[in-house]
């Protein structure tokens, strides 16, 4: 088939916006399609191998001044066939690039969005919105009002063939537990801390946890250090990408209904995962097969869970069933792939909607193939 030119809106938050954007990208680059990066600034955006990174400018400044117009021009020869905005802060910037250039875009979605955002979901330029779980597709099925030939399944990829290399931890005596992401008030990070610091007193384990970001890192810092738990528990760069072969256990205690990219990479890298049975985790992993999931508001589960997996044989049974379900559902190979047939409906004839209707079980038709 011919090769697409996709341009992709890439913003800084850190977050599913990001980590599976840079991941699908790289999976598209090797199936030798064509990508472009535009990015509010440059210096914002970690670069991705072998991917032309454009700015656009951010602010009144830009658009006053030309800045836009001059982007605008630069990605007309640069000829995308259509533009897939991954961060929706970029949504607007993206819309407007489309009815320039008179192209069709394609949407991930991670959470449940403001309304303001949400609306801009119903622009007719837009072909898909992509869903990483059922509950968030029904949410934006029933309470935004898109329709079901627009909305489809499509979660976050991670590189299952790269997770492979990440060994077990060698065996110390102690259960080292993990966290990675955004330490914001839904994170549940002082929650994880004090199961910790419960845990120590009669378990040997301790905490390792890498933030998204280096002002998380300052946080939590300054949780530790208020909390007498310097000792107990240590963090790790942001960028650190050799993290997953530091744990033993990864826990993810997130309240809202955004995918933990992290959850998808520490199945790939066979660790267990602990997180609430509410949000979006309770569609990711298994309960009692792949993760342990613990009540939200019933004091001591979460502990009683890290405890279980204080054990080495549940903990590998548990990581590699969680391995397997990653290569099923969640490979970036089957997540490309899924997503260049999006694609490519979407260039196609946009307007029947039986097509598309059919074409919204695409992730799941794929990824079951893969299965049998």
């Amino acid at each position: 088939m011919i090769p697409l030119r996709i341009l992709h809106f890439v913003g800084s938050r850190p977050g599913p916006a990001g980590d599976g954007a840079r991941t699908l990208i790289a999976a598209l680059t090797r199936q030798g399609h064509a990508s472009a990066v535009a990015v509010p600034e440059l210096d914002e955006v970690a670069p991705v191998p072998a991917v032309q990174v454009m700015a656009y400018g951010s602010g009144l400044f830009a658009s006053l001044f030309g800045a836009r117009t001059e982007f605008a021009r630069t990605i007309a020869t640069w000829t995308p066939d259509l533009i897939h905005v991954h961060d929706l802060e970029l949504l607007q910037v993206a819309l407007d690039l489309a009815r320039r250039l008179s192209l069709s875009v394609v949407v991930s979605v991670h959470g449940r969005e403001t309304a303001h955002t949400a609306r801009l979901l119903r622009d007719p330029r837009i072909a898909w919105v992509l869903l990483p779980t059922e509950s968030l597709r029904a949410y934006y099925l029933g309470k935004i009002g898109l329709g079901r030939d627009r909305a489809t399944i499509l979660p976050p990829g991670v590189d299952v063939a790269a997770a492979g290399s990440c060994r077990y931890r060698t065996a110390d005596g102690q259960t080292v537990i993990g966290f990675s992401g955004s330490f914001d008030p839904s994170s549940g990070i002082e929650r994880l801390c004090e199961a910790i610091r419960g845990l120590r007193r009669d378990l040997p384990v301790r905490g390792l946890f890498r933030p998204a970001t280096s002002e998380d890192r300052e946080r939590l810092e300054s949780l530790l250090e208020r909390t007498d738990s310097q000792g107990l528990i240590q963090s790790v760069a942001p960028e650190d990408t050799g993290f997953m072969s530091h744990i033993d256990v990864f826990a993810d205690l997130r309240t809202d209904d955004r995918v933990s990219v992290p959850v998808l990479e520490a199945m790939a890298c066979a660790r267990p995962v602990v997180a609430l049975a509410v949000g979006g985790a309770p569609e990711l992993v298994r309960d009692g097969q792949t993760a342990l999931l613990v009540a939200p508001d019933r004091s001591g589960t979460l502990a009683d869970a890290l405890r279980q997996l204080t054990d080495p044989a549940l903990r590998r049974v548990l990581g590699e069933a969680g391995r397997l379900l990653a290569k099923e559902r969640y490979d970036v190979a089957i997540i490309s792939e899924a997503c260049v047939e999006l694609y490519r409906v979407a260039l196609g004839d946009t307007a029947n909607s039986n097509a598309k209707a059919e074409s919204s079980t695409t992730y799941k038709r794929i990824s079951e193939t893969r299965i049998r």
